[in-house]
């Protein structure tokens, strides 16, 4: 379990200096919920996005995916074990982590999701991208 949250500080720390974004903020630890950490890519010969999902310890079967608009996309997932606050380190005693849930804002409009797929414990999801 420690390994765990070792790789995750890790990660967090290097998704912090490079994108400059904090990965917690007070709003979601409140209600119990952590920002995944997200990756969009722009597949020129297929016209579409692609967006990865890192979901550790995440149970898929609760994964709600929507495209709120064309440049919005909403997702939560619950995890498949209660994370207290305290274990991640990060100065908010008492409270729990129980889903990941984020808004994406995607670099450009798209039409659909047309694909998602799993990939240890990424999410994949495949969107054409709209017609400019």
């Amino acid at each position: 379990m420690s390994g765990f949250f070792y790789r995750r500080e890790r990660r967090i720390f290097w998704f912090e200096k490079v994108i400059h974004k904090p990965v917690y903020s007070q709003d979601n630890i409140a209600e119990g919920s952590i920002e995944p950490l997200i990756f969009i890519l722009e597949d020129e010969e297929t016209n579409e996005l692609m967006i990865k999902v890192y979901l550790p310890v995440a149970n898929l079967n609760t994964l709600k995916l929507k495209l709120l608009d064309e440049r919005s996309l909403y997702l939560e997932c619950n995890l498949s074990r209660r994370i207290e606050s305290e274990l991640l380190n990060i100065g908010f005693e008492g409270g729990h982590l129980s889903r990941y849930k984020t808004v994406v804002k995607l670099p450009k409009p798209v039409k659909k999701i047309s694909r998602i797929s799993f990939k240890n414990e990424v999410v994949i999801v495949e969107a054409p991208l709209k017609e400019e």
